[in-house]
């Protein structure tokens, strides 16, 4: 790869984009180009896993040679370069792709290849952010009017989650947007002191955002994590529930069921099974079901934590051993330290400010309040 300057990369770039029908804009102190100008405004393709993020870009390289280097994984959907007022790059960018495999892709390509001699770049998956959490709300209302309230204010909402109800003195919830640039802006106008929502000072911040599974780990789960089913559901009706799929044309055998709460884990026979029952419940309406809760969707996902999964009991020294009686007077010397890297674990995914829960020696998962 050759230096070069930012104009004559900006020459090549615009010459690019009127070949391959782009868009070129600058803007915020970044310079962008794509999605294609005859693309759909409406299909806008979501940054989640298919943005990759590029660190340790030298400071006069620019377009003419990342482009081509980050279209051998795929097609760009749209690339971020960011400028500083030097007129030189800031060090790092964001390449958008059409679809998550040419994402992950370039990962694997391009992470730590020397873009120049003894220069390697960095290349990961772009872990925007794109929820909010809101905090200090009434505890009387729907899920609707949380949202109704915060668009007045915000734009680009697509879902929220409320928590309330009479046992709690505050309610609280998280909205998405539909981006990381409108999550980003909605944060700065909630700025401490500036709206008030419900006649209240919100508390708001960035929520905790959901960590991407590793392939390895997806391709032989077997576990779905179920949300905001009604507390009057049994175990019984999970299981008929996520046994039959299409309609009832599709029977998949459901090993057992754990409820606590409004929540469960759906464990399937086999992975074909638990994948064919994600897939589909993806795509239907989860706010009609028999099973969710009052103005609140299913959310089904994969059941997370490898090393909760695989936790044996033996890991976790169960006090209540019948080989000794040593292991019930006794307390091992490494119980407390795995138990609470056991719950932390756990918490890290499911805790969402209203209980947390770990893991009994019969490997079921329990709550404790």
């Amino acid at each position: 790869m050759t230096q070069n300057s930012i104009d004559q990369s900006k020459d090549w770039l615009i010459s690019l984009a009127k070949n391959l029908n782009y868009r070129v804009a600058q803007e915020n102190g970044q310079r962008i180009f794509g999605p294609p100008l005859d693309w759909n405004e409406e299909s806008v393709i979501s940054e989640k896993g298919t943005e990759v993020f590029i660190g340790r870009i030298p400071s006069d390289c620019f377009e003419n040679e990342l482009i081509p280097l980050f279209e051998k994984p795929g097609r760009i959907y749209k690339m971020r370069l960011m400028i500083d007022f030097s007129r030189k790059n800031r060090g790092y960018g964001f390449v958008q792709y059409f679809n998550k495999e040419d994402a992950q892709r370039a990962v694997k390509m391009l992470n730590r290849f020397e873009i120049r001699k003894r220069w390697p770049i960095g290349v990961m998956l772009s872990r925007n952010n794109n929820r909010l959490f809101f905090g200090n709300l009434p505890n009387n209302i729907t899920k609707q009017e949380m949202i109704d309230e915060v668009a007045k204010h915000t734009s680009g909402i697509i879902n929220a989650i409320y928590y309330g109800g009479p046992t709690r003195t505050n309610g609280f919830g998280f909205v998405e947007y539909e981006n990381h640039k409108m999550t980003a802006l909605a944060r700065r106008k909630f700025f401490p002191g500036s709206i008030l929502l419900f006649d209240r000072q919100p508390k708001v911040d960035w929520a905790k955002s959901e960590e991407e599974f590793e392939d390895d780990f997806v391709s032989n789960n077997t576990v779905l994590y179920v949300r905001f089913i009604k507390l009057d559901v049994t175990e019984k009706e999970l299981k008929e529930f996520f046994s039959l799929i299409h309609d009832g044309q599709t029977l998949l055998n459901v090993n057992r069921v754990k409820k606590i709460r409004n929540f469960a884990f759906i464990h399937y026979e086999s992975h074909k099974d638990a994948q064919m029952a994600h897939d589909y419940f993806q795509k239907i309406d989860l706010g009609q079901t028999i099973l969710n809760d009052i103005d609140q969707e299913l959310e089904i996902k994969w059941a997370k934590n490898k090393s909760i999964h695989s936790l044996s009991v033996s890991s976790i020294n169960c006090m209540r051993s019948s080989k000794t009686k040593e292991h019930s007077s006794q307390t091992p010397r490494n119980y407390h330290e795995s138990y609470r890297k056991s719950f932390d674990e756990f918490h890290n995914y499911h805790g969402n400010g209203d209980r947390r829960h770990f893991l009994n020696c019969n490997g079921d998962s329990t709550s404790i309040n």
